[in-house]
Formats: C-alpha cells, structure tokens, sequence
C-alpha cells in the first residue's frame, strides 16, 4: 500500500508524512512536489522550509507538478492506494490571479484523472475556509459559499472536480477539510505573524520597547 501526498513538502504534508510513517512504518509514502525538502525558494517571499536541510524526510520524494498530467514510473499503484491532495497556490494575495486556476484547478484534475487511471479509491482533499467568503459570521457546514477572491474561487471548483470524481465510481470515498489557521512547527504563516505581533505589542506596552524582532501583520 502507498500514500501519496501531493504538495508533501509543504507545512502539512512534511508533519503527516511523518504521522503516518510512525503509524504505519511498514507503507511507502511518497512526497510529490516541485521543491525537495529542505529547500528554500527565493522566489517566494519569506518561504521557509517546514524540514531544514540535514533533517530526515519520512517520504520518498519525486519531483511532480501537477499542472502536468501526473505520471510515476516504477511505483507499483494498486487500487488501496490514498492520495492526499495538499498542493496548491495559497498565498494570498501574494500571486498572480491566473496562478491559483492554474494549480489548484489544473492540479484537481490531473489528481483525480491520476486516480481514475489507476483505480485509486480514495482521496483527502485540502481545501480551505476561503470558499465561504470573508464575513464575520460562524461558519459551519452547511454555509453556503460564497467566495470572494481568486484563491477561495479555485478552491470551491477544485472541491468540485473531487465531488464529480467520486461520484463517477462505486466505493470511491472522498474526504475535503475546510481548515481555517493551521499552524504548528514550520508553519511560518498567519499564525506565527499573530504570534509576533501579540508579544511586539506586549513588549511594547511593558516595557516601552521596540521588539527586537520584525513583526509582518
């Protein structure tokens, strides 16, 4: 049986590769991706790594994007295979508007035409809380979406193409989580920016300092 985390060097896909190469050590997990782990990108403002260099990966990585249709050689596939779904274009704003179509729709499909070919019956798919719409009401389940920005756009139509994969097989099972701040080690996001901010203004109004450390809002 294998795992399959697209977007696997990512923040999620580097803490679960490791979750379940704890859980079940005896799986190959496979990390598809265009950054290695360890590998900072320039070309992202303030990207850091989740896995500094020197520290173990719990997945096998292959390079893959997954604009491109998704093909791995001698990787045996069988139809008990899962596929984590993780990759995709999230900051935002921070890109292009063309750049969240491309990946995250683009990337819905081929994963799930992956997973057609192969009779994978099983796919996680990570959306996110943008499909609702900024808004200062509760969310739940049952809110209607009503996305606002390109970002939460390709998100709701790549939680589409997955509803109309499963839908086109018997015994196909589909999980989409809508997470709202998902922080922890390596994070580097919203949360570790909150962080900062809260102890530059705590700082601040205890000691009439300015923090040390700059603090992005």
């Amino acid at each position: 049986m294998n795992y399959f985390i697209t977007g696997g060097t990512g923040f999620i896909g580097t803490h679960l590769s490791s979750l379940l190469h704890e859980v079940h050590p005896e799986t190959k997990i496979y990390n598809l991706d265009i950054v290695e782990p360890g590998t900072p990108l320039p070309t992202v403002k303030n990207y850091k790594p989740a896995l500094r260099k020197g520290e173990e990966h719990a997945a096998t990585f292959i390079y893959c994007d997954v604009r491109q249709p998704i093909e791995l050689e001698k990787v045996d596939i069988t139809p008990d295979d899962v596929i984590f779904n993780f990759a995709a274009v999230h900051r935002t704003p921070g890109h292009p508007d063309p750049a969240y179509f491309e990946t995250n729709i683009r990337g819905a499909e081929n994963v799930c035409a992956f997973a057609e070919r192969h009779g994978i019956r099983k796919i996680v798919f990570t959306s996110s809380i943008a499909p609702y719409g900024a808004a200062e009401e509760l969310k739940e389940e049952t809110t209607l979406p009503m996305p606002n920005t390109p970002y939460g756009i390709s998100k709701l139509v790549a939680e589409k193409i997955h509803q109309t994969w499963q839908a086109g097989g018997e015994g196909r099972q589909l999980t989409i989580v809508r997470p709202g701040v998902v922080f922890g080690r390596g994070e580097n996001g919203n949360f570790t920016r909150l962080y900062w901010g809260i102890r530059g203004i705590n700082l601040c109004t205890r000691d009439a300092r300015i923090p040390s450390r700059p603090v992005s809002m």
